[in-house]
């Protein structure tokens, strides 16, 4: 039995004008996906370590087998090395491990869940709960 989530799966996606359209055919979704700019949709350097991408992902990444649900098309991710994060409860840990990204349907939707992230991760920097190993060395 084929379930929704399995013929999602299946279905490539392009950008048209900030668009997502599907794209039957693999030659030409392999050959717009492999350019870095058709899928970006925003990169913020929060410092020399830390940076905010969003990214168009080019596959439906919805894990509901509800065929009414929304493909989930673009992510947000903060990116960084040797990061620190400072709990509220006084624990130290990496911050790779918190894993913060967020996914959403449309550009507009990416657009604004970027700003938002960059706005968290600013705070959190500001606030003394995050930081860099660059800049606790200084």
């Amino acid at each position: 039995m084929t379930t929704p989530r399995l013929v999602r799966m299946k279905i490539k996606w392009i950008l048209k004008d900030r668009i997502p359209m599907p794209c039957d055919d693999l030659i030409e979704w392999g050959l717009w996906f492999e350019k870095p700019e058709n899928r970006i949709v925003a990169r913020t350097d929060i410092d020399d370590e830390i940076t905010v991408s969003t990214m168009f992902l080019g596959l439906d990444h919805q894990y509901s087998n509800d065929p009414e649900a929304p493909p989930i098309l673009f992510e947000t991710l903060v990116l960084g090395q040797e990061l620190t994060l400072k709990w509220p409860d006084g624990r130290i840990g990496s911050y790779r491990e918190s894993h913060d990204s967020c996914r959403y349907s449309t550009y507009a939707e990416a657009q604004k869940g970027h700003e938002e992230m960059c706005a968290r991760i600013r705070a959190r920097f500001e606030a003394g709960n995050l930081s860099s190993a660059k800049t606790e060395g200084t």
